[in-house]
């Protein structure tokens, strides 16, 4: 393996260490002196603004030295980085895929269960309710048979009926490793309608951003002319150099 070449602990990844990292440092050496020079120029009278335009150029010159230098490189990890994320989806995507159809299956399975078992409760409640309206019965019956006044037969058996206890129906077999949670999350129905909540109530503002790369395209589009609510233009003037 060549001293150049630095191996990284992925199979079959290996990160080269080539003279593009020492000629990068030569070029931060370079640069750094720059700022300090920028910090020292004092735009006055002419011939100093003239001085201070042959410093911008200056610098747009090295600028676009240092581009053409790193935009191969930039370009070529790109390339590599796509080239990695192309692999990775090869390898997940069945996985992934896998692994969805099989969650759906066990949590339709999972729901199905609960209902039958809600489903069997609510029927064995419902039997118990039964079962004791039945026994007020022919104990209301064997009540006035045996000469107890009516009124105090009715009472007892309007009496409310206590909620039967019942046996709840055994849950799911468990599977080590999997387990079932409830997710909740928003959705959009209405924008119209927010916007017009959050106008009532100013204390949900949070619940609105603004469109700021619509509004700045908008901005450059109208200028002065831009007049929306809650908005302003802001003019900045901005120097441009070239290297020529």
């Amino acid at each position: 393996m060549s001293a150049n070449v630095v191996p990284i602990n992925t199979p079959g990844l290996v990160l080269l260490a080539s003279e593009a990292d020492a000629a990068a440092l030569r070029a931060a050496q370079e640069t750094r002196p720059v700022v300090a020079a920028a910090e020292a120029i004092v735009v006055s009278d002419d011939a100093s603004f003239e001085q201070a335009g042959a410093f911008l150029k200056d610098v747009k010159r090295r600028e676009n030295g240092w581009t053409e230098f790193f935009e191969p490189l930039l370009r070529q990890a790109v390339d590599t980085h796509k080239a990695i994320l192309a692999r990775k989806k090869e390898v997940f995507s069945p996985l992934e895929k896998a692994e969805g159809i099989v969650k759906g299956k066990v949590v339709r399975y999972n729901l199905e269960q609960a209902e039958i078992a809600a489903r069997i409760q609510r029927e064995q409640e419902a039997a118990a309710r039964k079962a004791e309206e039945d026994r007020r019965l022919a104990d209301a019956a064997a009540a006035v048979e045996a000469g107890i006044p009516e009124e105090a037969v009715m009472e007892t058996f309007d009496a409310p009926i206590v909620p039967m206890s019942v046996a709840p129906a055994p849950p799911p077999p468990k599977v080590a490793g999997l387990s079932f949670a409830t997710s909740y999350k928003a959705e959009m129905t209405s924008l119209h309608e927010l916007v017009k909540f959050v106008a009532a109530n100013p204390s949900h503002l949070n619940l609105l951003l603004p469109n700021m790369t619509a509004l700045h395209s908008m901005a450059k589009a109208q200028k002065e002319g831009l007049s929306l609510p809650g908005i302003r233009v802001v003019k900045e003037q901005i120097a441009r150099a070239g290297s020529r």
